[in-house]
């Protein structure tokens, strides 16, 4: 058996991949020690952008800054 070819419309474009939107990120502060992260040595009280996930693997590592307040609920 032999497949049928697939033809498209002339002139059609071929599907745009969906568009991702970037995480949002927050600033934090390092708590204690050290953070490497993007290459980048982060020391005890130093602040870092990091999306929520970064963060929670991160865990008590980090925290929310003070001056970051909470966005706005969609």
């Amino acid at each position: 058996m032999v497949a049928a070819k697939k033809t498209s419309k002339p002139g059609a474009e071929p599907a745009a991949p969906p568009a991702t939107e970037p995480a949002s990120t927050r600033s934090y502060v390092v708590r204690t020690g050290a953070v490497l992260h993007d290459g980048r040595t982060y020391r005890a009280g130093a602040a870092i952008e990091l999306t929520p996930a970064q963060a929670a693997r991160l865990g008590s590592l980090v925290r929310l800054a003070p001056n970051d307040p909470e966005p706005p609920l969609e």
